[in-house]
């Protein structure tokens, strides 16, 4: 469908649907939460020095920073990934 308005439309309820699932929903949305927390009470330098993926754990640090809501977190992963795919 080449509509804009309906790409806007299903992209916005495909987001609230992505960005609003529950933490028991998937097998590693617990360990995203966990990794989410963390940042709390972890310094930029902390952060960028984690034997994890460093693009990653700063763009969680910047959420994190931002809205220390999980929720919040989920809603922009799901909007960059519609939105890119859309």
């Amino acid at each position: 469908v080449n509509n804009p308005t309906y790409i806007v439309i299903i992209s916005l309820l495909l987001v609230f649907v992505l960005g609003c699932r529950s933490l028991e929903v998937g097998v590693d949305t617990p360990y995203y939460y966990n990794s989410f927390m963390q940042c709390a009470s972890m310094s930029f330098k902390a952060i960028i020095s984690r034997n994890i993926e460093v693009g990653f754990s700063l763009f969680q640090y910047i959420i994190y920073k931002t809205s220390a809501n999980f929720q919040f977190f989920n809603i922009v992963v799901a909007s960059i990934y519609i939105f890119t795919v859309s």
